[in-house]
């Protein structure tokens, strides 16, 4: 059975909901984006300023996706919200979204003390650009999955709803 909602609190809870969950997803935007930026910079020559740019633009990137796990386990978090509201039909995606946030974090940390260990001089410059490129990728796989999931939530709220209970859909 669905949760029951108080219908005179949902559109207040759902703003705040998204308002929070915009500006987390906004910020690892823009780490995201500096961290592809510093990624192509040219690095020959120049290997040890490089690694120092890429490797102050993964710090960033941890901490905007640690912000943003941490606000989405919030009760008050628009995964939250979406889980109570639809638990059958969302638990498990948002469990899996969680888990490959955690999959993320894991090997971006990883990557970071590697690279922090490692002598700049011996940092193999086209194999670190392609590790890179694979922790960009999976990351924009999360969002495009996570935002999947909201928007499909959110038609459901819209009236989906009713008419796919009406068909014995949950």
């Amino acid at each position: 059975m669905e949760a029951e909602h108080d219908p005179s609190s949902v559109p207040f809870e759902r703003e705040a909901a998204f308002a929070g969950s915009r500006a987390d997803r906004d910020v690892t935007l823009a780490a995201l984006h500096r961290l592809e930026a510093a990624s192509g910079m040219a690095a020959s020559g120049r290997e040890s300023g490089w690694l120092d740019q890429v490797l102050a633009d993964l710090r960033l990137m941890g901490e905007a996706l640690i912000t943003e796990r941490e606000e989405s386990l919030r009760p008050d978090s628009l995964l939250s919200m979406i889980a109570r509201g639809y638990p059958r039909r969302f638990g498990s995606r948002i469990r899996h979204l969680r888990a490959e946030q955690d999959d993320i974090n894991r090997v971006l940390s990883a990557l970071r003390t590697r690279l922090e260990s490692t002598a700049k001089d011996r940092t193999d410059v086209a194999d670190l650009r392609q590790q890179l490129g694979g922790l960009v990728d999976a990351i924009r796989r999360r969002r495009e999955r996570e935002t999947d999931l909201v928007y499909e939530a959110i038609h459901l709220d819209l009236g989906g709803a009713d008419h796919e209970r009406a068909r014995g859909v949950d």
